[in-house]
């Protein structure tokens, strides 16, 4: 049984290494590392996130979850920073049990009221980025600067991109370190992501910028949660021609504590996060 409450707890944590979830000066070639857009210009990313979740006794519940983003750059000033218009356009969740396996897929069009009530909460949770639409406008250095939603309850905070660099450009071998607060229900999850630039690496004929991240998180102490142990490591492939993300994986062990009317629950959390990244110019 997954109830809301349990629900919630587990997306708190599903959405850590995505944006969702949607990123140095050092060259590569002769392209600085650094995020570029240019105006009318699309960017689909694809994120695929498996989680196996064990609650105290419980037996394991698998979830998966693929989600289909776009950005469209609206405009680019002369600085380089972008106006970029975020749409959630699908969403597919399956839950997997021992002996049961259920799923959803938001191009179905069904109601979360109709789907079976162990998916109904944690569904009504993953959707909920496809009834809000905003813009965001993105510096250079991954820096979200300014911010426009539909929904008075959206706030920079729950929008992340996958790398921010430093003002000065990092070294190779040398890391840096980005800390970010998310906002989630009565709970603030406060992150400190490092990055690290180990050097280039050839994929499809593109030399991309590999970066190693870990990252670390902290509840804040009103949180009704407590987190007992964390361990999150994973890898991006930057495309310094592209300016882009052209990949990305993450992989996290989380430990938890839950109270709920005095009594106490654990649960394990393991999860893998791939997000790739196309781009394509919308100009005929």
């Amino acid at each position: 049984m997954l109830p809301r409450k349990y629900a919630i707890g587990c997306r708190h944590f599903l959405k850590i290494a995505f944006l969702c979830g949607i990123m140095s000066s050092i060259a590569n070639g002769n392209e600085p590392i650094q995020w570029k857009f240019r105006k009318d210009e699309r960017v689909a990313i694809e994120v695929d996130q498996n989680s196996v979740i064990q609650e105290s006794s419980r037996t394991e519940t698998k979830i998966r979850q693929r989600t289909s983003l776009v950005w469209h750059v609206i405009d680019v000033d002369s600085t380089g920073i972008a106006t970029i218009e975020h749409k959630t356009q699908r969403v597919r969740l399956s839950v997997s049990e021992p002996k049961e396996e259920l799923s959803a897929d938001s191009d179905n069009d069904t109601p979360a009221s109709a789907l079976h009530p162990k998916l109904q909460g944690i569904w009504e949770i993953a959707i909920a980025p496809m009834k809000s639409t905003f813009r965001f406008r993105l510096n250079s250095l991954g820096d979200i600067v300014d911010y426009e939603t539909s929904k008075t309850t959206d706030t920079t905070d729950n929008l992340k991109v996958v790398v921010a660099f430093p003002k000065d450009g990092p070294k190779i071998g040398e890391p840096w370190t980005v800390q970010s607060r998310m906002e989630k229900e009565r709970s603030t999850l406060l992150l400190t992501t490092s990055y690290q630039l180990v050097g280039k690496e050839t994929v499809d004929g593109r030399d991309l910028s590999k970066i190693k991240t870990s990252t670390a998180f902290k509840l804040d102490k009103g949180s009704e949660a407590k987190l007992v142990n964390q361990n999150a490591f994973g890898l991006i492939w930057f495309d310094p021609v592209q300016g882009k993300v052209a990949r990305s994986e993450n992989h996290q062990e989380i430990g938890i504590e839950l109270v709920n009317e005095g009594t106490t629950t654990t649960q394990s959390i393991q999860q893998s996060t791939e997000i790739s990244y196309r781009f394509e110019s919308m100009q005929r």
